[in-house]
Order: C-alpha cells, then structure tokens, then sequence
C-alpha cells in the first residue's frame, strides 16, 4: 500500500513535477503553503510524512510551517524540509530541532526519495530491505551541540546527507538528548554559557552508559591551555571554525571506518 505524503510548496511548477514523480512510489497530497489549505488536508487525511519546499516561501509563511511542524512533532509524523542555507536561517531554532531531516537545495529526487523511504521505515518494501542488508550500511546518528543556531543549521544541512542528525544548542538539552537516543558521536562546542563542552564532556564520561561516545570539539578556540584542559578526558579530535564540510565529514568517516 502506497504512503500518503503531504507535499507543501510555492511555485506551482515544483508542485507539478515533484508531485508526479513521486506519485509514482506513493500517494501525493500537494497544498500550497496557505494555513487553511494545509489544515483541511491534514483534517481530512492521515499523513504518513510531510515534505516541504521552503523555496520563496514569505517570511510570514514561516509561522504557517511552525504549526505545520508542530501538529507533525505530536502526532509523530516524519517531516522533511528541502531549503538553502538562507531559507533555514528563517526558521525557528526551537522548531528545527523537530524536523526528521533538512535536505540541501538543490537535491536530486532520488535523495528525497530514500528521505522518505528511511524516515517511513518502509519495511514493507521488499525492496528497500533487501538493499539494506545487501549493502550492510546503517547510516550513524551524529549529536550536534553548540549554543549558535546559525551553527546547527549550518551544521545539520553539511552532515544530513550521509548521517542522522539530531541537534541540542545547550550541554544540558545535549544531556538529556542522550538519554532517549544515544548517538554514534558528538560534535560538541566548547564555548558556551553556563554549561560549557568541558562540563558536558565531564558528565558523559562520569556516566558508564555514555563514558565511551565518541567527542570532537567544535570550536574556534586554538588555546593550548584549554586543549590541555580536556585532554585527560579523551575527546576523540578538536575541529575548529569555520565550519569545513569536507574536513567534518572526512574525520568522521575515518574515525567509524578505523572503529
């Protein structure tokens, strides 16, 4: 049985040809961005996912997303966003944390695809299953902690492609994060307020349950002292801004293809 799929985006054109290439793996319900729209459809369907174009979306569409982001976060529907750096700069920090995954624009259609099929747990899909085992591959689930939301964004459209991403912009939400979901390795900054990387690295290793998650710090600081300061901790590696996708990426992969 074909999933439905709430697909929420501007320009008509985008609507027609997405729509009609995914309606060939599932069920599209296509809305413009306009609240009323949006809600009667959700009213009058079940959705299985919501995929939304961000693309030359009003600034006051963005509170329409918020609620769409909302009523999908309670009723545990997957969303999926596809936008440029700019337009996720749009979005609330606090809302983003609940989206299952930010693909980059411009993305291919068989990258959305295989957002979809993975965030739907299609396990009813022969197909996909059998390329799962064939393949061996279970994609890592990177934790991003940093006090800046113009980081994490940055940071969560560079990794999404090849990592599962979650986010926390505190020591504390990194803390708790964990606990419902353990990730693979962290990113963590070491500057910020209150509880900063050293305090949250601290606690992780005082924790049996988490002492050995891989840590790389992401920072701007260079300072020996405070690289010294955590070295008795053991953080796997320090990557420093600004942000390099191609460094990130590449240290991360030789870190799980070493362990």
């Amino acid at each position: 049985m074909k999933k439905d799929i709430l697909l929420i985006a501007k320009d008509s054109y985008d609507l027609s040809s997405i729509n009609q290439d995914l309606s060939k793996k599932f069920n599209i319900q296509a809305s413009l961005p306009k609240l009323e729209l949006i809600t009667t459809m959700l009213n009058n369907t079940i959705m299985d996912a919501i995929l939304i174009d961000l693309s030359n979306l009003e600034e006051i569409t963005y509170r329409y997303i918020d609620e769409v982001i909302d009523y999908a976060s309670n009723k545990q529907i997957p969303i999926i966003t596809i936008g440029s750096m700019e337009e996720y700069g749009l979005l609330n920090i606090d809302k983003m944390v609940l989206i299952s995954e930010m693909l980059n624009q411009p993305m291919p259609l068989e990258n959305i695809l295989e957002a979809l099929e993975k965030h739907l747990k299609m396990d009813d899909s022969t197909e996909v299953v059998v390329q799962k085992q064939e393949n061996m591959y279970i994609r890592k689930h990177i934790l991003l902690v940093d006090d800046a939301g113009i980081i994490l964004r940055a940071l969560k459209i560079m990794l999404s492609n090849d990592y599962d991403i979650s986010i926390a912009n505190s020591g504390k939400m990194a803390l708790s994060s964990i606990k419902r979901n353990r990730p693979d390795a962290i990113l963590l900054d070491y500057e910020m307020p209150i509880f900063d990387g050293k305090e949250t690295l601290e606690k992780l290793r005082q924790n049996d349950e988490t002492k050995d998650i891989p840590v790389f710090f992401l920072t701007g600081v260079a300072n020996r002292e405070k690289i010294r300061a955590v070295a008795s901790l053991k953080p796997q590696g320090y990557l420093l801004k600004p942000l390099n996708q191609k460094i990130i990426i590449e240290t991360l992969n030789q870190y799980f293809n070493r362990h």
